[in-house]
């Protein structure tokens, strides 16, 4: 529920609530700004979990590591995942949320150029980190994007709509992955594809605009 009307916390500095109007769940599968909100969550979650579905033979793959040597190594990387949704998120309310995803699609699609040609063991972790860092600073930016162009009336419904581009992803990545492994015996083939996919995601965030709120016009 929601704290008493006027209700503080002594040392907080409140956060700007979002402005304009809210839009029902209804309202907002009818806007296009939905699906663009959409395509940007499940491109980066195709790109991130494809690495975090298949991490320890990808880093085997890449390294010749043991199992055991890239599961613990990953273990440690992996708590990037949460830290990228603090520090994207905290960016994009400088940089705006259009611009991060740009920033962070385009960081990715270096990382797995990078990736298709780097067999060393401290260098795969690293560019590992980077990938869950942007992975997870998707999830950082999302919510707040959704309360930007949708209002904040109907947060839990709209961003559930828009979170399915998760599960959709989370079958999509893996499905990459696999199927390039088995028909070519490596899951290095499936780098340089999802790297491209990246660079070309990177332009779609100049296409999504904040919906224009509608304006009566008084007749007489």
């Amino acid at each position: 529920r929601n704290p008493p009307e006027g209700f503080t916390v002594p040392g907080a500095v409140a956060a700007t609530v979002a402005s304009g109007p809210s839009y029902a769940p209804s309202q907002m599968l009818g806007m296009p700004q939905f699906y663009g909100l959409w395509i940007l969550l499940f491109l980066n979650v195709t790109a991130g979990i494809l690495i975090i579905s298949n991490a320890v033979p990808i880093y085997s793959d890449l390294t010749g590591a043991t199992a055991a040597a890239a599961g613990a190594i990953y273990g440690y990387v992996a708590v990037c995942n949460g830290l990228g949704r603090f520090f994207w998120g905290s960016v994009s309310d400088r940089l705006g949320r259009n611009m991060t995803y740009t920033v962070m699609y385009l960081i990715q699609a270096v990382v797995f150029f990078l990736l298709a040609r780097t067999h060393s063991f401290a260098a795969v972790a690293l560019e590992f980190a980077i990938v869950l860092l942007c992975y997870g600073g998707g999830f950082g930016v999302m919510p707040s994007f959704n309360a930007d162009y949708f209002g904040t009336r109907y947060l839990g419904q709209n961003y559930g709509m828009i979170l399915t581009a998760w599960g959709v992803a989370g079958i999509v990545g893996p499905l990459i992955a696999a199927t390039v492994k088995d028909r070519t015996g490596s899951f290095e083939g499936a780098l340089i594809p999802v790297a491209i996919m990246l660079i070309i995601a990177a332009v779609i965030p100049f296409f999504i605009k904040k919906p224009a709120p509608k304006v009566t016009v008084a007749t007489t």
